[in-house]
């Protein structure tokens, strides 16, 4: 009775699992996922951000008065004073050993705009850091698609090697009662069976396949999928508007650095006025005849500038000029062959396009001719023989149908990722 109990649980659980939907995901949500699960992701991006807004904080802090401590204590060898003459040996002098402890302030009055291009520097810098991870993303996006395709492709390939089977299973059970009645001969039975266990032998070779790349997959997005995962064929209509190349923007960053450089240098050699003040308490104070501890103080406005720097700023911007055309060169190059690459892609779509009509009506004529080949196998007017390479022929063109079909989404896709412009 506890066996029986046991059994009906058990076909009531393989029920439950075998109703359940299969896994069906799609190519928007691997990339999604790919992404969140790739280390260099979004939150890498927020920690860049954070970074600079902590970098452009600090500079700020330029603008914001200054606050020094300072204390020393020294002797020296000698003080002014006053020797040789007799009326004034009574005047006081500064002692040899001095202590000195103060404070002091400075607030930057003007600086010749210098703070604000070091944060422009520093927010270009940003935005290439964030931008180098958009590229690598989209890198990981164009790898996960072609995993993506190449494994809807050994897909279809199973479904069709699985339809086959079945179909010569079926013939199998025809023949084997024609085989009993005498009708044929036992050798046509046979054929039919060798080439049922060719087609199981590469069915193994392609369900290995298979699982190796949902494997793949799941590393790349970070998910556990299963061996009965689906995966749907990407709406063609959607990959009509190509997605703006993350390049495109890591050069106008670049730009944008080069120029913010070219500001900063610009102004280097500007004056900077800063007022400041000194509070202290020293022995001696300002007063250096009086020997004793005593509190000082002074307020004022300073001016610093370099009126000659050797040149130096108009070397820094023959080199940013150099920067400048070496960036330029680079995206240049980077759309001379985004332009081949679309070309080269234009040309997979329309010739798959073309392919597809023609594709369709083989299929159609092969199913027509496989029909007609089952009906004589069964009647014993065809050999097993000729039904295999019909049925073989019908199979490779349903396959076909399927190959080219994926092969131009596959290129709409890659066109989708790779031909992008402002």
């Amino acid at each position: 009775m506890k066996n029986k109990r046991f059994f009906i649980f058990l076909y009531l659980m393989l029920m439950v699992v075998w109703l359940l939907p299969a896994q069906t995901v799609t190519l928007e949500e691997c990339w999604v996922k790919a992404r969140a699960n790739y280390p260099l992701n979004d939150k890498s991006m927020q920690l860049i951000e954070a970074s600079t807004r902590q970098q452009l904080e600090n500079i700020r802090t330029a603008w914001l008065p200054q606050f020094d401590i300072g204390a020393q204590a020294t002797w020296q060898n000698d003080v002014p004073h006053i020797s040789g003459m007799p009326l004034m040996q009574n005047i006081p002098m500064a002692p040899k050993d001095q202590y000195k402890f103060g404070l002091e302030v400075n607030q930057t009055l003007y600086d010749g705009n210098a703070t604000k291009a070091r944060s422009q520097i520093e927010k270009a810098s940003g935005n290439i850091e964030k931008q180098n991870i958009e590229v690598q993303l989209r890198e990981v996006s164009y790898l996960v698609s072609e995993i993506y395709f190449t494994l809807l492709l050994v897909s279809e390939q199973k479904k069709q090697f699985e339809l086959l089977i079945d179909d010569l299973n079926g013939r199998l059970k025809e023949l084997a009662s024609a085989v009993e009645a005498g009708v044929i001969h036992r050798t046509e039975y046979l054929i039919i069976e060798v080439e049922r266990l060719k087609i199981e032998k590469l069915l193994i070779g392609i369900d290995e396949q298979r699982k190796a790349l949902i494997g793949t997959l799941s590393l790349f997005t970070g998910s556990d999928f299963d061996e009965g995962l689906n995966l749907e064929e990407p709406d063609a209509e959607g990959l009509q508007q190509p997605v703006v190349r993350p390049e495109l923007d890591l050069f106008r960053y670049q730009k944008e650095r080069i120029e913010a450089d070219r500001a900063l240098n610009k102004v280097t050699r500007f004056p900077v006025v800063a007022a400041f003040g000194q509070l202290g308490y020293g022995n001696p104070g300002f007063n250096m005849l009086k020997d004793e501890f005593d509190t000082y103080y002074m307020v004022g406005i300073r001016l610093k500038w370099r009126p000659w720097d050797w040149n130096t700023a108009r070397r820094n911007n023959l080199s940013l000029d150099n920067r400048a055309a070496i960036v330029q060169m680079h995206q240049q190059a980077f759309e001379r062959e985004q332009s081949r690459a679309t070309l080269q892609i234009d040309a997979e779509i329309m010739q798959y396009r073309q392919k597809m009509d023609k594709d369709a009506k083989i299929a159609e004529l092969q199913a027509s001719i496989t029909q007609t080949y089952r009906v004589r196998l069964k009647n014993g007017t065809i050999t097993a023989a000729e039904y295999i390479t019909a049925v073989n022929n019908y199979s490779r063109a349903q396959l076909e149908v399927q190959i080219t079909k994926v092969g131009y989404l596959q290129s709409l896709v890659r066109k989708y990722l790779t031909s992008g412009r402002y």
